[in-house]
């Protein structure tokens, strides 16, 4: 069995690029995939047949590493140097504004390589998402407006989803690249959701009606709705 292509040779020193191997003479599918010692994360390892696998890779140091695959009949292969992480394959986030907000706002990403599109057909290829829980497991896309972001890649907007409020992390992936890094100190990748009382609570004087037709109170009313927004 061999390891005949990694495809692409390189992508982002922060991991997120799409990486896909091909083999030859493989009798068995692909369970693991490794770049440098460092295995593709749990879920992230797409067994298309017995010749190819994708990868959403991890970050796993710089320059050139060696990609290994292992087989579930035990059998492995192995291309020295085949991947590169490269600083220009690699997308920088340079800031986000502003760090806090709620969900409908509007988010600016400025940096290099972090967007792009056709101009003919304004398709953008940068994802922006929103990462909360344990793990970053809960994930909610940023709706990215083509209209708005430079076509030379270097600002990106955004209109944030709804989330709970409190703090949360931002993430930005570019489809032909990887997963972007955020600059150097003390540039961040946090934002805070804000609850927008402003908006949601009533004025006592405004008329306040139940569902059933009878007129609330205006502490009344202003109690419920504290209790929904702390719930």
């Amino acid at each position: 069995m061999t390891l005949r292509v990694v495809e692409p040779a390189a992508g982002s020193l922060c991991g997120g690029t799409a990486v896909s191997v091909y083999l030859s003479d493989a009798t068995a599918k692909a369970t693991a995939l490794l770049f440098n010692n460092v295995p593709c994360p749990p879920g992230k390892l797409v067994v298309h047949n017995f010749s190819k696998a994708t990868c959403l890779e991890n970050p796993a140091g710089s320059g050139d590493v060696d990609v290994r695959v292992v087989l579930s009949d035990g059998k492995m292969a192995e291309r020295k140097t085949a991947y590169t992480y490269a600083e220009s394959h690699t997308p920088r986030v340079e800031s986000i504004s502003p760090n806090t907000g709620a969900g409908d706002d509007v988010l600016h990403v400025l940096g290099t390589k972090i967007g792009g599109f056709a101009l003919e057909k304004r398709d953008v290829n940068t994802i922006v998402e929103v990462l909360d829980g344990a793990g970053d497991t809960d994930k909610r896309r940023c709706v990215v407006e083509p209209e708005m972001s430079s076509a030379n890649g270097n600002f990106v907007q955004c209109r944030l989803p709804s989330a709970p409020a409190g703090a949360k992390k931002i993430s930005v992936r570019v489809a032909n690249l990887g997963r972007a890094c955020f600059g150097v100190s003390p540039i961040s990748d946090k934002f805070t959701y804000q609850l927008r009382l402003a908006t949601a609570l009533k004025s006592p004087f405004d008329p306040l009606f139940e569902a059933d037709g009878k007129h609330a109170s205006p502490l009344e009313e202003q109690t419920s709705l504290g209790e929904k927004l702390w719930s």
